[in-house]
C-alpha cells in the first residue's frame, strides 16, 4: 500500500494520480489551483494506492488561530476511487490525525463518490443536485424535459445571437461577475477573485458560450468538465440577457455531449425546492442527494474550539465546523445590546 500527498507545486504528479480514476473538474489541478488563487489555502491531493486500486481526495488547509482544519476546495470533488480501496478511509483518518488537523469537511461528488470510503455516522445529506445523462440522444433529452422547457429549447434552436469568442466572453465575465452575484445576495463562497475566473475561463477543459444584442455581449455561461462529468459552473448576465439561460444551457449540453462527456451536473438550488432548483428540475434530469463527510480528528481540541465559540460540539447537522459558523447581523446586535 502506498500513501502520498501531492501539492499544487507538482502539477504532473497530480495529473498522473488522477489518470484512470473517474473524477470531476473539482479534482483537477487546474480547478484546485484556480480556487487557491482566491482562498490562499495550501491545497493538496491525497492519494491511497493498494496494488492497482487507487483512491484520491482533494483537500485544503484552513488556519483557525494556531490550529488547522481541512475542507474540500470549491466544486464537486471529495473521495473517488478506481477499484476497491476498503482501507483508504482508515488510512485517511490516520493521515489527517498525524498532520495535526482538528476536523474536516469533505464534500462528496454525488455522481462519483465511493460509499465504501465513508463512515455512515459521518455522512450528512443537505441538498440535492440535478444531473443530465448526456449519453442519451438529443431527442430523448428534450422529451424528458417539462413542456415549457421543450418549447424554450425549440426557440433556442432558432436563435442566431450566440457568441463563442472566449476573449470577449471572459472580458464580460470579469466586468459583470461581482455585481451580478452581489445583487443576488450570494454567499462569500462565490466571491472569486479575477485571477480565479480567468484561470477557469482559459482552461482547456472549460467551455464558454454567450449571447449578444446589438453587437454587445449580454450573457455568459461557463461549463467545466472531465470526460466523466461536466458542471454548469456559473452564469452571468445583464438585464437584456437574463431570458437566455435556457438557450445557453442547451448549447452547453450539446457541446459537452459532442466532446464525449457522460454526465452534466446542473447543481442544485441554494435551498431545496427554491426557484433555482425548480429551474433545473424542469430539464427532466436525474435527482441525486448531495452529501458531505463531517469528520473530527482531534476531539479534545475540537470540543474546546466549539466551547470557545459558544456552539454545541455535538451538533453536526448544521454548519461545520460549528466554531467557524458566520455570525449573523442580528446575533451581533443581540450580543452588543
Amino acid at each position: 500500500m502506498i500513501e502520498t500527498c501531492i501539492s499544487l507545486d507538482n502539477r504532473d504528479a497530480w495529473r498522473s494520480a488522477l489518470y484512470g480514476v473517474p473524477h470531476a473538474y473539482g479534482h483537477t489541478w487546474e480547478s484546485c489551483q484556480a480556487m487557491a488563487r482566491t482562498t490562499g489555502y495550501r491545497t493538496f491531493l491525497y492519494v491511497f494506492e493498494d496494488g492497482v486500486d487507487r483512491a484520491v481526495c482533494t483537500f485544503a488547509e484552513r488556519p483557525f488561530g494556531v490550529y488547522t482544519d481541512v475542507v474540500t476546495p470549491y466544486g464537486f470533488s471529495g473521495f473517488v476511487s478506481r477499484g476497491h480501496c476498503c482501507d483508504a478511509a482508515r488510512r485517511w483518518r490516520e493521515f489527517a490525525t498525524g498532520r495535526g488537523y482538528v476536523c474536516g469537511y469533505i464534500g462528496l461528488n454525488p455522481f462519483l463518490y465511493d460509499p465504501t470510503l465513508c463512515e455512515p455516522d459521518e455522512l450528512f445529506e443537505y441538498n440535492c443536485v440535478y444531473g443530465i445523462d448526456l449519453r442519451m440522444e438529443l431527442e430523448e433529452l428534450v422529451a424528458r424535459m417539462a413542456k415549457v422547457r421543450r418549447r424554450q429549447v425549440r426557440n433556442a434552436e432558432r436563435m442566431n445571437c450566440y457568441v463563442f469568442d472566449r476573449k470577449r466572453l471572459t472580458e464580460f465575465l470579469l466586468e459583470h461577475y461581482r455585481t451580478f452575484y452581489r445583487d443576488r445576495g450570494a454567499s462569500a463562497v462565490y466571491d472569486f477573485k479575477p485571477e480565479t475566473l480567468v484561470a477557469i475561463a482559459e482552461c482547456a477543459d472549460s467551455y464558454l458560450v454567450g449571447t449578444e444584442s446589438d453587437g454587445t455581449v449580454n450573457a455568459v455561461m461557463l461549463f467545466a468538465y472531465t470526460r466523466y462529468i461536466g458542471e454548469y459552473f456559473l452564469n452571468v448576465s445583464v438585464a437584456e440577457g437574463q431570458r437566455n439561460s435556457v438557450a445557453l444551457l442547451w448549447q452547453g449540453m450539446k457541446e459537452l455531449k459532442s466532446r464525449g462527456v457522460a454526465w452534466l451536473n446542473l447543481g442544485g438550488g441554494i435551498r431545496p425546492g427554491d426557484g433555482v432548483a425548480e429551474f433545473k428540475e424542469r430539464f427532466g434530469g436525474t435527482v441525486l442527494p448531495l452529501r458531505s463527510l463531517k469528520q473530527v480528528y482531534n476531539r479534545a481540541r475540537y470540543e474546546a474550539l466549539c466551547v470557545g465559540a459558544s456552539v454545541d460540539p455535538a451538533d453536526r447537522a448544521g454548519y461545520f465546523p460549528p466554531y467557524r459558523r458566520p455570525v449573523r447581523v442580528d446575533e451581533r446586535v443581540a450580543v452588543s445590546s
